[in-house]
């Protein structure tokens, strides 16, 4: 959706919607603001049930400081409005107290958005701001003192966090969500062990070893290529649905003929894909007009090395793609099911990812379809888009269960040696 088309009151209500229902805050929690061409303001209003915002719901705040509107404005207003005045690049503020980083927030810290280089896309360098009570003045200096600091993201102590978009309020709930997923992701990484970060030139070396894909017009669209298309659709939407990828991150392909492929574009919200935004790319170019996701040269390079792949999945789920942030092995003999559908995890090393995405293609196959890649997340390949998603699914419950398991403080018991031989005999 292109929100520079949307009615400011309308884009408002579209996104609080969403921030209700992906559980990011409660009934009356949270507050958005627009700053429209004309340097009108627009926010949500307070205690109105964020669940059903109305466009007439929607308050304006002018230039001067008046507001109009049939409620009164978030009791958090002033920091949306200084925000917007004093940063005028900005376009929209997203507030919200999803439990992560509600977490962080008590424990006085900002999530470490050097873990994945998702996370430092969305948020980069966030900033911490001291303690204010909710509508008062000091809040509002608290908050703006940080993004006088150059800060995009600011985790407010013992509150949640506010976050501004240069772009639009869609993007910043994109971004927004893919930073409430970091927090998710270290808090549970936190449970397998010592964690493991980035440095700023390994995030800058992966950057630009994106490849960057010449562009060709490809006419003619089978049937069997517009049927694929519809397929990695519904999957893509499904894995939104069900938490294994975010609005930001999460990339689903599937091979057409030879080493070709069709895969899901870059900066598209997962949750609104449609047919025709998949990307298709053949002989090294991709479809005129789009660009594939990140990781196609990852798929492409399975793809490449694996005949009999047909489908690939790059995903970051929060209990799954914790053990990319830290050396814990993840271990899939824990239940037969995990066992017979993922068999085993190989671990690749973030500097394949920069240097050598091809020996990610010799390291996966069918026989090894789930990879741990350090700070990226987790990848999977299957026969077909179905049963990737199939281990994808596998791969988050497996890796749930794991993290509840050590959080009992009992010893996990994996399946015996006896027993996977029985398993592998079946």
């Amino acid at each position: 959706m292109n929100a520079k088309w949307i009615h400011p009151a309308d884009l408002i209500c579209m996104v609080m919607q969403r921030i209700y229902d992906r559980g990011l805050t409660t009934l009356t929690g949270g507050n958005l603001s627009v700053m429209d061409d004309e340097g009108v303001m627009w926010v949500s209003p307070t205690n109105v049930d964020k669940g059903s915002l109305t466009r007439d719901d929607i308050v304006r705040v002018y230039p001067d400081g008046h507001f109009e509107g049939k409620h009164r404005p978030s009791s958090e207003y002033r920091i949306h409005h200084r925000i917007l005045k004093e940063h005028p690049n900005f376009r929209a503020v997203l507030h919200a107290h999803p439990p992560a980083l509600v977490t962080m927030s008590v424990l006085h810290e900002v999530p470490d958005t050097k873990l994945t280089v998702a996370a430092y896309e969305a948020a980069g360098e966030v900033g911490l701001a001291e303690y204010g009570m909710p509508g008062t003045l000091k809040l509002v200096e608290c908050v703006g003192d940080v993004f006088n600091c150059g800060y995009s993201a600011a985790v407010l102590k013992n509150h949640a966090t506010f976050l501004a978009s240069q772009v639009d309020l869609f993007d910043a709930f994109r971004r927004f969500e893919q930073f409430n997923s970091t927090a998710e992701l270290q808090l549970n990484a936190g449970t397998l062990g010592c964690l493991k970060s980035l440095t700023k030139p390994q995030i800058d070396a992966y950057e630009a070893s994106v490849k960057k894909y010449a562009e060709a017009e490809f006419s003619v669209r089978s049937e069997a290529e517009l049927a694929l298309r519809r397929d990695l659709t519904v999957i893509a939407r499904r894995a939104y649905a069900k938490g294994l990828f975010t609005g930001m991150f999460g990339s689903v392909s599937a091979r057409t003929d030879g080493n070709n492929f069709i895969i899901n574009p870059r900066c598209r919200d997962n949750a609104c894909l449609s047919e025709c935004d998949f990307v298709r790319v053949e002989d090294g170019k991709c479809e005129r007009g789009k660009t594939p996701d990140d990781t196609a040269e990852v798929h492409q390079a399975i793809y490449r090395n694996n005949p009999d792949v047909n489908s690939v999945i790059v995903a970051a789920p929060v209990c799954a793609a914790s053990f990319a942030v830290c050396d814990r092995a993840f271990d899939v003999t824990i239940i037969p099911e995990s066992y017979g559908v993922l068999r085993n995890s190989v671990r690749i090393p973030f500097e394949a990812l920069v240097k050598d995405k091809e020996s990610i293609g010799r390291t996966m196959s069918l026989e090894h379809p789930l990879g741990i890649i350090d700070h990226l997340g987790i990848v999977l390949a299957g026969p077909s888009p179905l049963y990737a998603f199939d281990k994808l699914e596998v791969a988050e419950f497996t890796a749930v269960s794991i993290h509840q398991a050590i959080r009992s403080g009992k010893e996990i018991k994996s399946m015996t040696k006896e027993q996977l031989e029985e398993a592998d005999s079946q």
